[in-house]
């Protein structure tokens, strides 16, 4: 994972492949990269999903509170399946959110942002690809 991450340096906009489009949070303050055949919504700013919605699903949010490490305990609480990076600097991790994995999986992303954090999870069907969501996912971070 760390190979993609470090590819994922900058503003979302900077980030993003050709043709992909940036959707911002409801206060403006963190962004995130979508492919180009995902729709964002028009009634919810910060999400976004492939045109069957069932099959998956963006939402970026930011929080006041800055960003750490998630603590052992917490994320056996939070059933989490698996930790990428912990740190305060970036926090990715994935969990199931459904009976099993054929079902639907979530990938978070917190970063730091200028007065609190960024976050970003998508969460996905078997049908849309574990890098396609891994690409969107990292591409959150505040608005430049």
């Amino acid at each position: 994972m760390g190979l993609l991450a470090a590819c994922w340096a900058g503003s979302a906009a900077e980030k993003a492949p050709a043709g992909w489009k940036v959707i911002k949070d409801q206060r403006g303050v963190c962004e995130v990269a979508i492919p180009p055949d995902w729709i964002a919504s028009t009634r919810n700013a910060g999400v976004a999903s492939p045109k069957d919605v069932l099959e998956g699903m963006v939402v970026v949010t930011s929080d006041a509170a800055a960003l750490k490490p998630i603590p052992d305990s917490m994320q056996k609480m939070m059933k989490i399946e698996r930790v990428y990076e912990n740190t305060d600097k970036r926090v990715v991790y994935t969990s199931h959110i459904a009976r099993d994995a054929k079902d639907s999986s979530s990938l978070s992303v917190a970063v730091p942002a200028a007065h609190g954090s960024c976050m970003a999870q998508v969460t996905y069907r078997s049908t849309v690809p574990e890098n396609l969501a891994k690409q969107i996912a990292y591409s959150v971070g505040p608005v430049k």
